[in-house]
């Protein structure tokens, strides 16, 4: 049987917010565990607009969104930028 290495969550939030509301926070993800890091956002009315932005502050905007499966969730292939 061909085992894949557990995937550690680095953080896992939820929160419920009306239209005029919005949440920010901050992720930090070094070179020891941002490999192939992964990011994921759910909703469960309406689609969010989300703002995520590498180190540098440059948007990254390149979400994949299934609006059925009400998921939106991007890939970063490789070591996390620091």
């Amino acid at each position: 049987m061909l085992m894949s290495p557990e995937v550690p969550s680095l953080e896992s939030k939820g929160s419920m917010l009306n239209n005029s509301q919005w949440l920010n926070d901050t992720v930090i993800i070094d070179s020891t565990v941002g490999k192939d890091t992964y990011f994921l956002f759910t909703w469960s009315k309406q689609v969010p607009t989300i703002h995520l932005r590498d180190p540098k502050g440059t948007q990254i905007t390149n979400f994949t969104t299934d609006i059925a499966s009400k998921m939106a969730y991007l890939t970063i292939p490789g070591i996390a930028e620091v």
